[in-house]
């Protein structure tokens, strides 16, 4: 889940360099995590390679649920941190720098 987890908050930084406000990062980065999720093992999960395969349908489904929860957790999170009322926070540029390489060679393609 780390590696998911990283590989989310880097798309989400991508995300979030063009936009000024809190309100506007918000509504893109909620929009994403209603996006569905491809269960493991399917093609379109981009981490197949390390990632466990479900032991049946229901656990798959679990991965789903869990997964979707976690991208809007962290998007909810990185507004908070990225943005103050009066726009981006100081160390907004810092955040973004990171968001520029992909970890593990790893990218969220939007699923």
């Amino acid at each position: 889940m780390l590696i998911f987890s990283i590989v989310y908050i880097t798309h989400c930084l991508r995300l979030c360099d063009k936009e000024t406000t809190a309100a506007g990062a918000a509504k893109k980065l909620a929009s994403v995590a209603l996006e569905g999720v491809p269960r493991p093992s399917e093609p379109k999960f981009f981490m197949n390679s390390i990632f466990q395969d479900p032991k049946d349908v229901k656990e798959a489904e679990q991965y789903q649920v869990y997964l979707k929860a976690l991208k809007d957790e962290i998007g909810k999170r990185l507004v908070e941190m990225l943005y103050t009322k009066e726009g981006r926070n100081i160390l907004f540029k810092f955040w973004i720098g990171i968001s520029k390489r992909k970890f593990l060679n790893m990218a969220y393609e939007g699923i």
